[in-house]
């Protein structure tokens, strides 16, 4: 009995040991874009003078604003989703009222699936598969 509240007790602290790690050490990727931004800004004044003969006179006056080469910079910072997962269960043997204590650990094999190894104090080893959605 003693020999079982050993290894839990290790078990969950290498557990939680391990995702203090694998939690603390997620990279964040900085993805910086540059942009070049051409704003067109022309403005057309046209003003018609009436002369005092009673002529017209019409003036246009072109202003051409353009910024050419302007550059924008944008930065997106996106979090790293981490590649491994590690979980710890506990659970009752009703037959035996025994306590059962598991440990699995998962890798990311695909973008949105994991895969892994399960152990738990009946001596049994078992694979794992998840998806995350």
């Amino acid at each position: 009995m003693q020999l079982d509240i050993r290894v839990t007790v290790v078990a969950v602290l290498l557990s939680a040991l391990a995702t203090f790690y694998f939690t603390n050490n997620q990279k964040t990727k900085i993805e910086t874009v540059e942009k070049e931004v051409i704003k067109n800004n022309i403005v057309t004044v046209t003003r018609e003078v009436v002369n005092k003969d009673g002529s017209k006179t019409i003036e246009t006056v072109v202003t051409d604003k353009t910024q050419l080469n302007a550059t924008k910079k944008e930065t997106k910072v996106m979090a790293v989703v981490p590649n491994y997962l590690l979980n710890g269960s506990y659970g009752k043997d009703l037959n035996n009222n025994k306590d059962i204590y598991s440990l699995s650990i998962q890798k990311r094999v695909l973008p949105s699936v994991l895969a892994g190894v399960s152990i738990n104090t009946e001596k049994q080893i078992g694979l794992v598969v998840g998806v995350e959605f």
